[in-house]
């Protein structure tokens, strides 16, 4: 047959014919490459098979499987982690006595305690509270820093407190002045490990004794000196170290 013969018989056949007659070469194993693999997705107008359909519908169940086992496992990890804070905070609230407060909401000196004593002598804890806090001595200041290469007052208080199982998460002198568990006082009650707290949540401190604290500021860095701000402008957290 002539080429042009060949055409004309082409134009002849029914399209869908055609259509169907290219599928079937689409389907039958490429000799080159190896099995053949069908393909997820017909050819439009083609019909789809019972393997094919069969096939999409596993492939749809296992997705589908998949996400709900995915959302599963979230669930479950966010149960742990609130457990496990949880527990935490129980630990420490057994290790704070019992708070009384005055009619202003302020706890009176005589409520701190023989743990607090400020002329005790100092545990492990407390040794290992203001070693801690004196190893980053020289560290500059950065907001957001809880590092040797850079640190801020909260991060200061969170590196030093969280080793001795705080678990404290609010980056903040404000939150961490109020919600540390430990006995408000005044500073003349505190012990070396204790924390100094300003009254309007700009700045935290860990006492370092003798009047002395060690802190992160913006101006000096990180530093061991002499508490500057008077008694009215700041608090004291008298701690219940591990151990104590």
């Amino acid at each position: 047959m002539s080429m042009i013969g060949f055409i004309q018989e082409q134009q002849k056949r029914n399209p869908r014919e055609s259509a169907e007659e290219f599928a079937a070469r689409v389907r039958q194993p490429d000799t080159r490459v190896g099995d053949f693999l069908p393909a997820m997705t017909p050819v439009v107008g083609e019909p789809i098979s019972a393997i094919e359909r069969g096939a999409m519908d596993t492939l749809q169940r296992v997705g589908e499987e998949s996400a709900r086992l995915a959302e599963q496992q979230q669930e479950i990890a966010v149960r742990q982690r609130a457990m496990a804070a949880a527990q935490r905070q129980q630990e420490l609230a057994r290790q704070v006595p019992q708070q009384t407060y005055d009619y202003q909401g302020n706890l009176t000196s005589d409520q701190v305690g023989e743990a607090f004593d400020a002329n005790g002598n100092l545990s492990d804890a407390r040794r290992f509270a203001v070693q801690s806090a004196s190893s980053y001595r020289g560290t500059p200041y950065q907001l957001g820093g809880t590092s040797a290469r850079g640190i801020d007052c909260s991060g200061l208080v969170m590196a030093v407190y969280n080793q001795l199982g705080y678990g404290i998460s609010q980056h903040s002198a404000g939150w961490q002045g109020r919600n540390i568990p430990g006995v408000r006082t005044s500073v003349s009650n505190l012990r070396p490990g204790d924390i100094v707290a300003w009254k309007d949540g700009s700045h935290i401190a860990i006492y370092a004794g003798n009047g002395e604290i060690i802190d992160a500021s913006r101006s000096k860095g990180t530093t061991r000196r002499s508490l500057w701000a008077s008694p009215q402008e700041v608090y004291g957290i008298a701690l219940r170290l591990p151990g104590e």
